[in-house]
């Protein structure tokens, strides 16, 4: 659920908003000129769903104005139904209140992620019965998460050409890439997708890539193909049917598909070498 709210202001503030280019930045400078044309300053609010007591800020939806808005009030005697109270902020007024400030290493790393919009925070208490928070940044991704999600793209881009280029594909096809070559199959279902299996047994053929660099060992000295054998069957059986209709149009576009494989297998390895 939402917590992070982004709203403009016609007040001063080291946070802005490149109009131009949709763009969230931090000033160089103390702050920003109001009213400035090629910008609009912002305060950033982070709420949470603690009762809201008495003489404490919250944010409400109201969609009476036109347009409808985000409002900031405090309580006296009730809160809108929908209110989050405000724990967080960099609006000067609501710090000089008592409200925390939202210290200048997440506004840095806010402006790096703009398209997040909840964060975990923590309380403490800090005495005389107040709460203080931490801001619990999400995580970033790992080497090898971020290897793992590029591979990903790798293979959807590689059925994507193979289909550009004629060759005929199941709109269930699924591939993995290494560096000596490409497995090509479709996705698996039932109980082999409910173990974790990406790809449906006996549908896969491989696709192996021409050596290019002796460093490396990258595929074969030749461009070669792999299907085993599916024995008897009739177009029911999915697995049999796509992977000799893959075969087939593999052969068919020899020369376009091995030029696939090898550029592909090339990208996989510059992608891990590179990470």
């Amino acid at each position: 659920m939402k917590n992070i709210f982004l709203l403009p202001t016609d007040k001063v503030s080291v946070l802005y908003k490149r109009n131009d280019l949709n763009t969230l930045h931090l000033g160089d400078f103390d702050i920003c000129k109001p009213n400035d044309e090629l910008r609009t300053n912002y305060y950033i609010y982070i709420t949470n769903d603690e009762k809201i007591k008495d003489d404490e800020y919250y944010l409400s939806w109201q969609d009476y104005f036109n347009p409808p808005k985000f409002v900031i009030y405090v309580k006296v005697s009730g809160v809108n139904g929908n209110g989050k109270k405000i724990i967080l902020t960099n609006d000067p007024k609501l710090i000089e209140d008592g409200v925390q400030a939202i210290d200048d290493e997440f506004l840095g790393w806010f402006v790096e992620n703009p398209s997040c919009e909840f964060v975990k925070t923590e309380s403490l208490n800090v005495g005389d019965g107040k709460l203080g928070y931490i801001i619990c940044k999400p995580q970033e991704k790992t080497k090898q998460e971020n290897l793992e999600i590029a591979v990903k793209k790798l293979e959807s881009d590689c059925l994507k050409t193979l289909r550009n280029h004629g060759v005929e594909l199941s709109d269930e096809a699924v591939c993995t890439i290494n560096q000596n070559g490409i497995e090509l199959g479709i996705s698996a279902i039932g109980k082999y997708a409910e173990k974790g299996y990406k790809m449906a047994f006996a549908s896969n053929i491989e696709l192996y890539a021409k050596t290019y660099n002796d460093k490396t060992g990258l595929g074969r000295n030749e461009n070669e193909i792999d299907f085993g054998s599916s024995g008897s069957f009739n177009p029911s059986n999915r697995e049999s049917y796509w992977r000799t209709i893959h075969a087939s149009s593999i052969l068919k576009n020899w020369g376009l598909a091995s030029d696939i494989v090898n550029l592909y297998c090339r990208k996989y390895l510059d992608l891990v070498y590179q990470e």
